[in-house]
C-alpha cells in the first residue's frame, strides 16, 4: 500500500505539478555537482565579471570567443547552460552591512568612535546601490549525453547500489554520482571555466552545499544572509520517528529531502499571472518570441537601474536545436511558395546557412524574467510588473508576456539551479547571438569585501580592499586637475587602509603607521576625524603638522637609530640623496665625482664623532641641555666618567631600558650637517680629492664645503638637534605648504630640499628589516630586533601629495623610485598625488600598480595616458569624455581606476560615492575647510558635522561662499575680507538655526541632532 500511495503522489507531482518541491530536480549532492534524481549533473559558477569596461564592439568579440570555445558541447544534445542574472535593491542594506561588518569591527578594536560613518554609509548607500549577481548553471543530461553503452553503464552501477541498500524513500540518494557521468560532467566544466578564463570573465567555482543555499535564497529572499547550510550525505542527521517511534523506513535514518530542505514555504495562486510564496508576492515574464536584434545585457541593465526595483532574469541554452526543426524546415521548404510562409522559410534558411557553413551552432533558447513585491502589496507588484515588461520588450524587440498557464510554474523557470526546464516558447537562434545577450559582461571587482566601498555607474556595488595580499605590491598614483575629487578619494582610500586588516599587528589592533607629505590641508580633515574619534588619552595617535623653519621644528638628517653610532644602509642612502641635493644648484646638476665625495664625507663624520677607535671627538654631555634626560640619568643611578660623552650617556639609559630618554640625548651624540665641513677637511679625505679642481678655482672638496656653509646659513633649523617631537603618533601628516615656495628655479629647489626632509622625518621607519639588526651595537640588539621585526611584518603607507612640484628635481624623484622599488620588500604602500600623468615620469606610470584617475587636463593627455597604459577603447572613451568632477547630491565623484591585483589588470570606472558628513570631514577645499572649522570650534566635531551635512547636503557650500562673496565684492569690500566675513555669516546661521540653517529647526533634523 505505501508502495501504491508514493507512486500515485509521484504521479500528481510529475503531471500536475502541485507542490513546490516538485519544480526542485535536485535530489543530492556529489563531491563537486549536484546530482537530479534522473542522475543529471549540475554546477553553479558565480559570475564575477569583466575586468575591463567594454564597449559593444569587446562583448562581441568576446562572445566570439566563447562561442568558439563552446561550440563542441553544443553540436549535440546533451549539455545546458542556466545563465541567471538578478538584482535586488531590498538586499542591498543587508549586504552593505555585511562588507561594513568588518571594518566598523576593525574601529572597535581601535577604539575609533566611527559609529556616525559608519550609520551614514548604511543609511545612504542603498539609495545609490544595489545588490546584484550573475551566476551560471552547468548541465549535464545524463541519458543525452551518454552513450548508449555508457548509459547502460551507469544503469547498472545505480541498479546494484539501490538493491544493496534498503528502501531510502525520499531519502538522498548518493549512489547517484555514477563515475562515468561525474567524469563527463567535469570534462564540460573545464571547458566551460577555460572559455571563460580565456575571455577574461571573472568567475568562482562554489560548492556544493554553496550552491544549494544560493539556490534557497533566490527562491527565498527573505533567507538572504542567514546561516542556514543544508544537511548532505556525510553530515551527522538526527533520525525521523513515526507517530509509534519507530522509523518506518531507512528514510527516516538518512540525509533528508533535498526539494523538502529547499522549498520550505508554500505556494498560494494569486491569479493567472501572480503566485504567492514565502514573504513576497512574484509575478513572472516568459519570452515567447526572441529579440530581432540582440543586444548585450548591458543594454537592459541600464535600464533597469533607473527603476530601482527587484528583478530577474533566466537563460535556458541547450545544444542539439540543429535537428530539431529539421521537420518543420522541411514543411516550411514545400510550402514556400505561399506568402504567407515566405518569411518563415527565410527565417530558417538563414539559419541552416549559418549552421551549415560552420559559422555557429543553433541551440535551442528559452527565457524568463520575474519581480516581486512585499506579500500583500498588489499595487507595487502592478507597477513593477509594468516596468519590467515595458524595458524587457524593448530590449532588442523580445517579445514577452505574464502568464504562463500555471504561475508557479513560471515562476520557478526563473530559479537559480533547480531544474533545467522553463515556462518559456523555445527559440533556435546561432549560439554566438545567444551568448552577446548573456549577462557575464557586468564591472567585476578582485574584491568581495572591503572597507572602502565604490559603486559602478550604473549602481553595483564594488568593495575595495586597501590591504589586500591579492596586490603583493601596492604604488598607487592619483591624477587628474583641481576639483575634480582627487584629494577626497586618496583620503577616502587611507581611511580605508587604517579600517584594514593593516590595522592587525604583532601586537594585536593598533593604528597602522602613515605618513603623508601634503601641501596644503587635502589630509587635516582626516587627521581631525581621526583624532576625535580616538579617545582622549590617545589623540597623539594622530598628528598633523605644518611644518615651519622654527626652532622647535628642528630636524637632523644625521640621525641614527637609538644606540647606533652609524646609520643603517638605506638611511645612508638617503642622506647621500640629501646632500646630493643641496650640492647641487637651482636648475643644475651635480657636479662629477660629488657622489663619491659625499659618500666618504659621510663615514667620515661618523667615526670623527662617534666613541669608537682612535682619533674620535665624541661629542660631551652637558648637564642642563636635555632636563629629561638629566632626570633619568638621576632616576637610574648611571655611574658615569667625570666628562662623559653624549654616547655614554645614550648607553647608559639603554643599559637601564629607557629607549625613548635615550634617543633624545642619541640626537645630541650624532653630527650635524655643519660637523660635514670639519669631515670634508680631514686629512684622509683631503688626499683622496685635493686634485679634483673642476673649475680651475677651487677643490670639490672646498665646492662642498661652500655649499654646506650656504645650506646651514640658509635652514638653521636643519644645523642643529632635532627637536619636533611625533612621539606615539601612528599617523602623520607633514605639511610643507609654509616652507615649500614655487614661481623659481630656487623655491622648487627648496620644496625639494623640504620634500626629502619630510619624507626622512615620517618615512624613516618604515623600511626597516630585521636583519638590519647586525649593523647595530650588541647593547640595543635585542630592542631594535623586536622593532624592526614588528615594522618590517607591519603593513605601512607612505604618501606624496602636489608630486608636480619635483620634476626638476632628479635626487626626490630618485628617493621616491627608490621607495617604489623597496616598498614590497619592507610591506610599505606607495600613495603619489599629482595634477597631470605626465608629472610622474616615466617609471612611476610603468611601475605603478594602482592608477586612480579623477580626469585629465585635454584629449591630448587623455590620448597619450591611453597610448601608456595601453587601455582598452571603453576605458579610452571614459577618460576622454565621462570624468567631469564631483557631483555628490546626485551621485558622488566618478574616477577610472587602472589596477594590478590577483594576477592581472582590471580596468574599471567607478564613482567615489559620499555621504554628506563624511565629505565635511574629509573635505580639502579652503573655503570648506574654513567653515568647517569654525563650527569644530562652536560646536564641537561631531554636531558640526551633523549640521553641516543636513544643511549643505551636497557636502559643499563652495556655490553659497561664493554668490555671497561675489556680492560683497559689488559692494567695493575687498577679496578676502568678504570670504572670510561670509564663512562667519554661514558659521553663525548654521550654529544658531537661523538663515540657511532654519531647516534645522524641524523635527527630523533636532532628532538627527540630538542622535
Amino acid at each position: 500500500m505505501r508502495w501504491l500511495t508514493r507512486a500515485l503522489a509521484d504521479i500528481q507531482i510529475s503531471l500536475l505539478k502541485q507542490p513546490i518541491t516538485s519544480f526542485c530536480d535536485i535530489n543530492t549532492a556529489g563531491d563537486d555537482c549536484l546530482l537530479t534524481h534522473t542522475g543529471d549533473a549540475a554546477t553553479i559558477v558565480r559570475i564575477l565579471g569583466v575586468r575591463r569596461t567594454l564597449t559593444e564592439a569587446d562583448i562581441n568579440r568576446a562572445a566570439d570567443g566563447l562561442r568558439l570555445e563552446l561550440s563542441g558541447a553544443f553540436d549535440q544534445p546533451g549539455h545546458a547552460l542556466q545563465f541567471w542574472f538578478g538584482v535586488d535593491p531590498g538586499l542591498s542594506s543587508t549586504e552593505i552591512r555585511r562588507v561594513l561588518r568588518a571594518p566598523r569591527g576593525t574601529a572597535e578594536h581601535l577604539g575609533l568612535d566611527l559609529k556616525d560613518i559608519f550609520a551614514e554609509r548604511e543609511r545612504r548607500l542603498p539609495t545609490m546601490m544595489r545588490w546584484e549577481a550573475a551566476c551560471v548553471v552547468l548541465w549535464t543530461k545524463r541519458r543525452a549525453a551518454l552513450t548508449r553503452l555508457e548509459n547502460s553503464l551507469a544503469d547498472g552501477q545505480i541498479n546494484a547500489a539501490r538493491q544493496a541498500m534498503p528502501d531510502m524513500g525520499d531519502a538522498q540518494q548518493p549512489f547517484l554520482a555514477t563515475d562515468v557521468v561525474v567524469g563527463r560532467h567535469r570534462a564540460f566544466v573545464d571547458r566551460v571555466l577555460g572559455a571563460l578564463r580565456n575571455q577574461q570573465i571573472t568567475h568562482e567555482e562554489i560548492s556544493p552545499r554553496e550552491m544549494l543555499r544560493v539556490s534557497r535564497e533566490v527562491l527565498l529572499p527573505e533567507t538572504s544572509g542567514t546561516e542556514w547550510t543544508p544537511s548532505l550525505p556525510g553530515d551527522p542527521v538526527m533520525p525521523r520517528l513515526t507517530d509509534e517511534g519507530q522509523p518506518e523506513t531507512a528514510e527516516g535514518l538518512l540525509w533528508p529531502s533535498l526539494p523538502e530542505q529547499i522549498c520550505t514555504e508554500g505556494a498560494t495562486e494569486l491569479s493567472a499571472s501572480t503566485v504567492r510564496v514565502g514573504a513576497h508576492d512574484w509575478a513572472s515574464l516568459d519570452m515567447w518570441l526572441g529579440p530581432e536584434r540582440p543586444q548585450p545585457f548591458a543594454h537592459l541593465v541600464h535600464g533597469m537601474a533607473l527603476e530601482h526595483i527587484p528583478w530577474r532574469a533566466s537563460f535556458l541554452i541547450e545544444g542539439g536545436a540543429g535537428t530539431s526543426y529539421a521537420m518543420k524546415a522541411a514543411a516550411a521548404q514545400l510550402l514556400a511558395f505561399l506568402p504567407s510562409n515566405r518569411a518563415t522559410w527565410t527565417g530558417i534558411k538563414a539559419n541552416a546557412d549559418l549552421r551549415d557553413a560552420s559559422q555557429d551552432v543553433l541551440v535551442r533558447f528559452r527565457a524568463s524574467f520575474a519581480t516581486w513585491a512585499p506579500a500583500g502589496e498588489p499595487g507595487t507588484l502592478q507597477r513593477r510588473k509594468a516596468i519590467l515588461e515595458h524595458r524587457v520588450q524593448t530590449w532588442g524587440n523580445l517579445r514577452a508576456k505574464f502568464g504562463a498557464g500555471d504561475p508557479l510554474a513560471g515562476l520557478m523557470s526563473s530559479t537559480l539551479g533547480m531544474a533545467a526546464a522553463s515556462t518559456a516558447k523555445p527559440a533556435q537562434a546561432p549560439l554566438g547571438d545567444i551568448l552577446r545577450m548573456m549577462p557575464w559582461a557586468r564591472p567585476g571587482s578582485p574584491w568581495t569585501d572591503g572597507p572602502v566601498l565604490f559603486r559602478s555607474p550604473d549602481g553595483r556595488i564594488w568593495p575595495y580592499d586597501p590591504s589586500s595580499p591579492t596586490r603583493i605590491k601596492v604604488t598607487d598614483i592619483y591624477t587628474g586637475p583641481s576639483r575634480r575629487g582627487k584629494s577626497v578619494l586618496a583620503n577616502t582610500n587611507l581611511l580605508g587602509f587604517i579600517l584594514s586588516n593593516a590595522a592587525q599587528g604583532r601586537r594585536g589592533a593598533r593604528l597602522p603607521l602613515v605618513g603623508k607629505i601634503d601641501i596644503g590641508r587635502s589630509a587635516e580633515g582626516l587627521v581631525v576625524l581621526l583624532r576625535e574619534a580616538l579617545p582622549e588619552a590617545r589623540r597623539q595617535e594622530a598628528l598633523y603638522v605644518k611644518l615651519q623653519a622654527i626652532p622647535e621644528h628642528a630636524a637632523n638628517i644625521l640621525d641614527t637609530q637609538v644606540g647606533c653610532r652609524r646609520p643603517l644602509p638605506l638611511e645612508k642612502a638617503f642622506q647621500q640623496s640629501f646632500l646630493s641635493l643641496i650640492t647641487t644648484p637651482p636648475g643644475g646638476v651635480p657636479q662629477e665625482g660629488m657622489g663619491m665625495l659625499i659618500s666618504l664625507v659621510l663615514d667620515e663624520v661618523y667615526r670623527m664623532f662617534g666613541d669608537e677607535g682612535a682619533n674620535t671627538s665624541p661629542k660631551p654631555y652637558h648637564a642642563g641641555v636635555e632636563p629629561r634626560v638629566d632626570q633619568a640619568l638621576r632616576r637610574i643611578g648611571a655611574s658615569l666618567p667625570e666628562e662623559p660623552y653624549w654616547w655614554e650617556v645614550v648607553d647608559a639609559l639603554c643599559a637601564a631600558g629607557d629607549h625613548v630618554t635615550a634617543e633624545l640625548a642619541n640626537r645630541h651624540a650624532v653630527p650635524r650637517i655643519s660637523d660635514l665641513i670639519s669631515a670634508g677637511r680631514s686629512q684622509h679625505v683631503q688626499q683622496l680629492f685635493e686634485r679634483v679642481i673642476p673649475h680651475q678655482v677651487e677643490t670639490l672638496v672646498e665646492m662642498f664645503e661652500r655649499y654646506v656653509k650656504a645650506f646651514v646659513q640658509r635652514f638653521s633649523t636643519l644645523d642643529a638637534p632635532t627637536r619636533i617631537d611625533f612621539g606615539q603618533a601612528r599617523v602623520i601628516v607633514l605639511d610643507l605648504d609654509a616652507v615649500a615656495p614655487t614661481g623659481s628655479p630656487d623655491a622648487d629647489w627648496q620644496t625639494s630640499v623640504m620634500y626629502l626632509l619630510a619624507r626622512h622625518m615620517i618615512g624613516r621607519n618604515f623600511f626597516l628589516r630585521p636583519e638590519y639588526a647586525e649593523h647595530v651595537p650588541p647593547l640595543v640588539r635585542d630592542y631594535h630586533l623586536e622593532r624592526f621585526t614588528e615594522a618590517y611584518e607591519a603593513v605601512k603607507r607612505l604618501e606624496y601629495d602636489e608630486y608636480q612640484r619635483t620634476i626638476s628635481q632628479p635626487d626626490v624623484r630618485a628617493q621616491v623610485e627608490r621607495d617604489d622599488r623597496e616598498g614590497a620588500k619592507h610591506a610599505v604602500q606607495l600613495g603619489i598625488s599629482s595634477q597631470r600623468s605626465d608629472d610622474f615620469g616615466e617609471h612611476l606610470l610603468s611601475q605603478a600598480t594602482g592608477r586612480w584617475i579623477c580626469g585629465v587636463g585635454d584629449a591630448d593627455e587623455a590620448d597619450r595616458l591611453a597610448d601608456r597604459l595601453r587601455l582598452a577603447a571603453g576605458t579610452r572613451e571614459t577618460i576622454r569624455s565621462r570624468l567631469n568632477g564631483p557631483d555628490h547630491r546626485h551621485g558622488g565623484a566618478p574616477f577610472v581606476l587602472v589596477m594590478n591585483a590577483a594576477d592581472t589588470v582590471w580596468e574599471q570606472m567607478l564613482v567615489n560615492s559620499l555621504g554628506p558628513v563624511e565629505l565635511w570631514a574629509l573635505s580639502t577645499t579652503p573655503e570648506d575647510a574654513a567653515l568647517r572649522d569654525s563650527l569644530y570650534d562652536r560646536l564641537g566635531f561631531g554636531e558640526a558635522l551633523r549640521r553641516l551635512a543636513r544643511v549643505f547636503a551636497g557636502g559643499t557650500a563652495v556655490r553659497e561662499i561664493k554668490r555671497r562673496k561675489d556680492r560683497r565684492v559689488l559692494r567695493g569690500e575687498e577679496s578676502e575680507r568678504a570670504e572670510q566675513g561670509v564663512v562667519m555669516e554661514l558659521s553663525d546661521e548654521i550654529a544658531n538655526g537661523v538663515g540657511l540653517g532654519m531647516i534645522l529647526r524641524d523635527a527630523e533634523s533636532l532628532a538627527i541632532a540630538a542622535e
